[in-house]
């Protein structure tokens, strides 16, 4: 079938989306992290020229869950570079660059949590029972690594329009 759709006027398409077949298989078929599961995916998402189509595939890989984080950061990293080198972007292109590096952020700030919760562990376990201090936490120095200025942090009421709990700002 993909011979007879190569043929076609929009043979563009139907090789991405046979390149997004094969990527669903490979993510289905394997349940370890390896180098080579991570060349053979970075490949095939950067072997699609449509945007639309490579986001699906990001999102399939974004949703493997025995992908680790550098995994899928370096995925990410990978498909922003080629993406932005492009010098003339549709509006799809600008919009799956800005979807990744969404993800990027997200997943950089779930790195920085996860660094910080391993810290105050560490600290406590160091720590004597009869010497108890509160843990410090560096988060000017985490917020600085991000690139963010100012991030707020809010009860989740908040959301629903309704002003319930404490705002905090760090700056």
């Amino acid at each position: 079938m993909y011979r007879i759709c190569i043929g076609d006027k929009n043979s563009k398409r139907a090789r991405d989306l046979h390149l997004l077949k094969q990527l669903k298989l490979v993510l289905k078929d394997n349940t370890v992290e390896s180098e080579t599961l991570e060349s053979t995916v970075k490949s095939l998402i950067l072997d699609m020229k449509i945007s639309s189509i490579a986001q699906q595939g990001l999102e399939r890989v974004l949703s493997t869950k025995f992908l680790s984080v550098n995994v899928m950061r370096k995925i990410l990293q990978a498909c922003l570079q080629q993406f932005t080198d492009k010098d003339c972007l549709d509006i799809d292109s600008k919009m799956f660059v800005r979807y990744s590096e969404l993800k990027d952020g997200l997943l950089q700030t779930y790195q920085m949590l996860v660094k910080s919760h391993q810290a105050i562990v560490d600290q406590e376990n160091n720590q004597s029972s009869e010497n108890e201090k509160d843990p410090v936490i560096d988060v000017d120095g985490m917020f600085s690594e991000m690139g963010t200025t100012n991030v707020f942090i809010r009860d989740k009421s908040d959301c629903l329009g309704r002003q319930q709990g404490p705002s905090f700002k760090f700056t």
